[in-house]
């Protein structure tokens, strides 16, 4: 070719992710600090804290890490355009140049997770349908065609955002909601969420080679993300080879790849693991449930289980008396108990951590309108949380052992 020729080619698709992107993972609210310190053992930078949720920038391949190994985040999220969005016009203007073919292809079927506060627009099956709208014009304009809309599984989610008229578009990585691991098929009657448990667990300091003990385990969330977490199994691995991820239908996703990765996270689980993981609970059929949740996750036999009543309750890990000891459970919120059969069970609750785990740290989370006076024990910290719709305090004791003597605290201190 001669000096100076010029080359015409087509231009090629361009990868959105050939930059660092800023990327918003969230969380239940009180969980920021934990998710920041969890992101910064993946590899994370500078992760910061945020309401209900961590800011980072990062590339495709630590979107995907996230997804699969973290514990605590809800959800994964790429913004993709902000704008001004007070009238219906603005709203949809803003949407429509967003370069939608840059990030998935036409066929790919959609839904609109839109939400709303304090805006002009606060009919959020209004602004979904204003955006599905634009997002559908430009397919239409580009290939003649038009992706479908599939509300209940979609292949790519978008969520829209507006916030004091200010709307900011996002493509959802994950899909369904990270605490969706595939195990727990079988729930008992007051379930908590995979994610928020695993929390809890590090709000709580529990680590491997402590004891954990659950004496109303239920289903058996603590006691099977602590397995997990024992065995350094990564929670997402199973649903990766499952129903999958929303990245794995975006345009840029190298499926070999990420098979290579996975494989890595096999290689990693730490099989001959043999944590102190204790669980009781009063119904057989339950503790039944549970075991057959921790066989979906493949931590069955790092759990053992008791059938047992609270007034029952008995240190069952009296053999590790040199490991650090945490009780840590759920206990029922009161909507199926009378108020003198759930105050009845709080104070069985605190006879029997008195009684048998002096030294232990207990953390409880507990409804605000439970009865956790009836423990008989001062908390020594408390935080607000949600369990879902239900407001929550997470209550941390230091049972002290027998013969010792502490003075009640007026006020528990707060974090």
């Amino acid at each position: 070719m001669a000096i100076g020729a010029k080359v015409t080619q087509k231009r090629s698709w361009m990868d959105p992710f050939r930059k660092a992107r800023p990327i918003y993972i969230t969380c239940d609210g009180g969980l920021e600090g934990v998710l920041a310190r969890e992101l910064e053992t993946l590899g994370v930078p500078e992760a910061i804290p945020s309401h209900r949720g961590v800011g980072l920038f990062g590339n495709r391949q630590l979107l995907q890490r996230i997804n699969v190994e973290s514990r605590i985040a809800n959800r994964i999220l790429v913004p993709i355009a902000e704008y001004p969005a007070d009238t219906r016009e603005r709203l949809y203007g803003g949407a429509r140049k967003v370069d939608w073919s840059r990030w998935f292809k036409v066929d790919a079927t959609i839904s609109i997770d839109a939400s709303s506060h304090k805006s002009e627009h606060d009919h959020t099956g209004f602004i979904a349908q204003v955006i599905k709208d634009a997002i559908c014009d430009h397919f239409r304009d580009k290939t003649g065609r038009r992706p479908s809309v599939d509300r209940l599984a979609p292949d790519i989610r978008i969520n829209a955002r507006i916030d004091r008229n200010h709307c900011v578009l996002s493509l959802d990585s994950s899909g369904d909601r990270l605490h969706r691991r595939g195990y727990r098929v079988e729930i008992g009657q007051a379930p908590i969420k995979e994610t928020l448990a695993a929390g809890i667990l590090a709000l709580a300091g529990w680590q491997p080679g402590d004891v954990l003990i659950d004496p109303m385990c239920g289903s058996g969330t603590f006691l099977i993300e602590a397995a997990m977490i024992a065995s350094n199994r990564a929670p997402g691995l199973d649903r990766a080879r499952g129903q999958g991820f929303g990245f794995m239908n975006w345009l840029g996703f190298d499926a070999m790849a990420f098979e290579d990765y996975l494989t890595t996270l096999e290689e990693r689980i730490i099989h001959e693991a043999r944590p102190q993981i204790f669980g009781a609970d009063n119904n057989r059929s339950v503790l039944e449930k549970m075991e057959r949740n921790a066989e979906r996750a493949q931590v069955a036999g790092l759990i053992e289980t008791e059938t047992c009543a609270v007034v029952d309750l008995r240190n069952p890990a009296t053999e590790h008396a040199d490991a650090a000891m945490h009780v840590i459970s759920n206990p029922p919120y009161g909507e199926r108990l009378k108020p003198e059969h759930l105050e009845r069970l709080y104070r069985q609750l605190g006879d029997g951590l008195k009684s048998e785990f002096g030294g232990a740290i207990a953390t409880l989370i507990v409804s605000e309108e439970s009865p956790h006076r009836n423990l008989g024990l001062a908390p020594s910290k408390t935080r607000k949380l949600r369990n879902g719709a239900i407001p929550c305090r997470l209550l941390r004791f230091e049972v002290f052992k027998k013969g010792s003597f502490v003075t009640k605290s007026k006020r528990p201190a707060r974090d």
